[in-house]
């Protein structure tokens, strides 16, 4: 037994190691790749609903998600296309958005039932065979829609169709393959505590040489309820840990199964190459630009949802005046909103008032500058990354903090109008939710990369006063 207790210890430290390495590693690794995936998801979503392909389901903001759940992949008519597809897509979006900012991602929250829950979830839409024929309805709606904006005459929606699904591959593939993992690992820790639990109680008796297999079952069988309780006996893999231990290839199971924890990480040669920052800082600032279909999406709701709430507050003889004044084109007075701010950094609130026109304006210029940037054909895109490092850098950073100080007061639009709408139109009031996020998103990753930009342009330079040169 002492050569079984010595192994048994040896593959406990594997799979400790191992453990830690899915809490520190792998499963953070997890929540970002399905933090990702959401935000193209939201990306598609805003395109399809622009074109009309998708009509947004009303009541997205009402419904609440507190578990994982697969939308419906039934049947649907053409002509109920647009609106079936948009129910299911904001099903799927909503339920990413719990996925990604309330259920917990760690290895004591991720058990079966929850690795199945999401395995399935990802099946939506078959995203690595996105074709009009698929006998799945939903991957076959998806390829239609997306192949019309594909065909359509925006080339700049054709290469985010593109990038989406080649996004969404790629995190989609990373996910099941952590899943995966996590579930065979889990299956080894099942036999792992059998082992601990089982082989080293006094009333288990059979022997590590020449032990009989039917009999070392019967044993376990016996012993788990008592050994193991509140949990279940599972017959396949306990057959399988005795063909381990009593089986005619004991040895080499043995190390098939230390093999199995080691931590595999993606090892590459390193070679010395130049990094081209300015790729990289051109990279950080495409990023940023894929912000302005969220910007977009905003801005058509907030637009209606201002309409609705002055002309909702305006006096009979008010709305007698402004019809005289559409009339004769004069134009309005422009209308200014007191709203309240909160404070990333230090949740302290402050007011400020902001002129609504002035605002909406804005955002339209940022929309067509980020659209004209995305393209790469177009002469924006061209002066723009033709320019030198420190002046698309400088342009960067102020990019990212006027479109900071956007979100923050469409969040606090999105508030006031919510609370300050009468009740009588605030069911036509349109949230911003959903939009917000995926702007936060698209900020996030920029930042991001901007950052790893800074990090090597001050490595370079430090290696350089050092008189340190890549080869």
């Amino acid at each position: 037994m002492d050569n079984q207790d010595d192994f048994t210890q040896q593959l406990i430290e594997a799979a400790n190691n191992k453990l830690g390495w899915f809490n520190t590693t792998a499963i953070p690794k997890l929540l970002d790749e399905y933090r990702s995936f959401h935000s193209v998801i939201g990306t598609i979503q805003s395109m399809l609903e622009k074109k009309g392909l998708l009509i947004p389901d009303p009541y997205r903001m009402d419904a609440r998600i507190t578990k994982i759940e697969l939308p419906e992949n039934d049947h649907m008519n053409d002509g109920e296309r647009a609106a079936k597809m948009g129910l299911r897509v904001s099903q799927y979006e909503r339920t990413l958005d719990y996925i990604t900012n309330v259920f917990k991602f760690s290895y004591e929250q991720l058990d079966d039932k929850a690795i199945r829950s999401l395995l399935e979830f990802n099946t939506f839409v078959n995203w690595t065979s996105l074709v009009e024929t698929s006998p799945k309805e939903n991957t076959r709606r998806m390829a239609e829609m997306l192949n019309t904006v594909k065909h359509g005459s925006d080339p700049l929606s054709n290469g985010i169709v593109s990038e989406c699904v080649d996004s969404i591959t790629k995190s989609l593939s990373c996910i099941n393959s952590t899943l995966k993992d996590l579930t065979d690992f889990r299956r080894q820790m099942y036999k792992i505590e059998i082992r601990k639990s089982i082989f080293t109680h006094p009333q288990y008796t059979v022997k590590q040489d020449g032990g009989s297999m039917t009999e070392a079952v019967l044993q376990i069988k016996k012993l788990y309820s008592k050994v193991i309780p509140n949990s279940y006996f599972d017959t396949e893999l306990v057959n399988e840990l005795v063909q381990e231990e009593y089986g005619p290839q004991t040895i080499k199971s043995r190390q098939k199964l230390l093999d199995m924890f080691k931590i595999q990480e993606a090892k590459q040669e390193k070679k010395e190459v130049k990094v081209d920052t300015k790729e990289m800082l051109v990279n950080a600032l495409r990023s940023l630009c894929a912000i302005a279909p969220q910007f977009d999406m905003a801005l058509k709701k907030l637009e209606d949802n201002e309409q609705n709430y002055s002309e909702a507050s305006l006096s009979g003889w008010e709305k007698f005046m402004r019809a005289l004044r559409k009339a004769f084109h004069i134009e309005e007075k422009p209308r200014s909103y007191t709203l309240s701010i909160v404070e990333a950094l230090t949740k302290s609130t402050r007011t400020e008032t902001v002129k609504f026109e002035d605002f909406t304006s804005e955002i339209s210029r940022k929309v067509r500058v980020y659209n004209a940037l995305s393209n790469p054909d177009s002469v924006q895109s061209g002066k723009m990354f033709s320019q030198s490092e420190d002046a698309i850098f400088d342009f960067l950073i102020k990019q990212q903090s006027e479109c900071q100080r956007i979100s923050t007061l469409l969040n606090a639009f999105d508030e006031y109008f919510k609370n300050a709408a009468p009740a009588e139109i605030k069911s036509k009031i349109k949230g911003l939710k959903m939009e917000l996020t995926s702007i936060k998103n698209v900020l996030v990753k920029s930042n991001q990369l901007r950052a790893e930009y800074s990090a090597e342009v001050d490595e370079a330079k430090q290696m350089a006063r050092l008189g340190i040169q890549n080869a």
